[in-house]
């Protein structure tokens, strides 16, 4: 069974990722100990109001639909499936690849574990303000042979050819082929990193509809680039969603990748889906609004032996999706504490969110109650009203940013807002614990 239509999950070329299923990783001693990226929001910058960017950040989720058929295993030989206006990551990696350096912006996505730029000749070229990397001048680029490791974790290389290719087939049931290559990236700090795979943006290849020239995968399967840098830990912290002033968020790769001293902190298990192996899996054990543990059966957000269901984090992701059951308790629960009419959502937002009227509250504030979200181990997150409710006073209404889905549940980023969260690959730990994002 597919998760319904109802549910985005944006997960940045989730398709390619579930292909990726080989664990090797690539020359681990090519990696740096530890180094700092910056993440900027796709939209900073842009004259947009605090609605604009909410449905814009949603649209791009409902755009690049992956939907995950659970019935079936996964046939490696099968070519890379990519959903058409996959540029819902959200976060933005500045970084520059070959030699002379070109540089480029990526999507940043925890959902996807493939690096892919687009490459010249290209009949269809992307229209971006940056110049599109052209293999053939730089003299750190070669072809991924067919036969490496990393071509075999991307797919089973055609018989007759020497280099990797690789398919890609869209919503619009075109089919094109790429090939796979490798390169030095350079990211901030100075870091320069020889011998990453990559796959070059297919040529001719109309299709997409991007606000950046490629993607950087953050999964757990060889090609992201976690793996290929042979780190075991990663973390982010998010900064205000609406906040102007607080574009950027960092991101710390390897050994900068902890809780600092003084925060806060909270872990739980990182669990794996046989099904869909890259994803972040965690297990949630219930939810409290006002204090009050919900009865939501623990079924609810189990993860099925067939890969349905379950919990996964992911950075891509704006609103944060609950299976119905769970989703129908907990907003009934808010909306019998908060005490006010509910707003047609659909009709004052655009969104398919539980909204209520500012006019009827108190000080245009509409008080909410605490929610708490209770994983394994313990640990429990806290989350604050900004990470909750999106408020706007034009509008006079504030909404849930959450929404029913059935299949699965995902952790949003909008519920991540000034949240150091840090993955620990070796440990299979995540953990977590509010923090000034701005001040990392």
């Amino acid at each position: 069974m597919a998760f319904a239509h109802t549910v985005p999950l944006t997960l940045t070329l989730l398709l390619p990722l579930l292909l990726l299923l080989s664990s090797t990783n690539a020359d681990e001693t090519k990696s740096p100990k530890g180094f700092r990226v910056v993440l900027i929001r796709v939209d900073s910058g842009s004259n947009l109001t605090k609605l604009e960017l909410l449905r814009r950040a949603v649209a791009r989720g409902n755009q690049g639909v992956a939907r995950l058929i659970t019935n079936s295993t996964v046939d490696v030989k099968a070519p890379v499936h990519l959903d058409s206006h996959s540029d819902m990551g959200v976060f933005l990696m500045e970084l520059a690849i070959g030699t002379p350096k070109v540089p480029f912006s990526a999507i940043v996505s925890t959902g996807s574990d493939i690096i892919i730029t687009q490459c010249k000749p290209c009949k269809n070229c992307l229209n971006e303000s940056t110049p599109i990397f052209d293999p053939s001048i730089s003299s750190s680029y070669s072809n991924v042979s067919c036969q490496s490791q990393l071509c075999l974790a991307l797919s089973s290389p055609e018989s007759n050819t020497t280099s990797c290719e690789y398919s890609l087939s869209t919503t619009k049931n075109a089919t094109v082929q790429g090939v796979f290559g490798s390169e030095t990236f350079s990211f901030d700090d100075g870091v320069s990193v020889p011998g990453i795979g990559f796959a070059c943006w297919p040529q001719d290849f109309d299709d997409f509809d991007m606000d950046g020239l490629g993607v950087v995968g953050l999964g757990r399967g060889a090609l992201s680039l976690v793996s290929q840098l042979g780190l075991t830990k990663f973390s982010y912290c998010f900064t205000s969603y609406t906040d102007p002033n607080t574009t950027t968020s960092p991101l710390m790769l390897g050994s900068l990748a902890k809780l600092k001293d003084g925060e806060a902190g909270a872990s739980t298990p990182l669990i794996k889906n046989e099904l869909y192996p890259s994803l972040y899996y965690v297990s949630l054990k219930g939810i409290s609004v006002g204090g009050t543990r919900l009865q939501i059966p623990e079924s609810t957000f189990a993860l099925n032996k067939n890969g349905t269901g379950g919990l996964f984090i992911d950075s891509g992701t704006p609103v944060t999706y609950l299976e119905e059951v769970g989703y129908d308790l907990v907003s009934k629960a808010i909306v019998e504490q908060v005490k006010l009419p509910v707003v047609n959502g659909t009709a004052a937002t655009g969104l398919d969110l539980l909204c209520f009227p500012l006019t009827n509250s108190s000080n245009n504030v509409v008080s909410m109650p605490e929610l708490v979200f209770h994983f394994e181990g313990g640990a429990d997150l806290v989350l604050p009203e900004e990470n909750i409710f999106y408020t706007d006073t034009e509008l006079g209404v504030s909404c849930l940013t959450m929404m029913k889905s059935t299949g699965g549940s995902v952790l949003g980023n909008y519920m991540q807002q000034n949240l150091h969260v840090v993955y620990d690959l070796e440990k299979d730990l995540l953990s977590f614990a509010p923090a000034k994002c701005s001040q990392l």
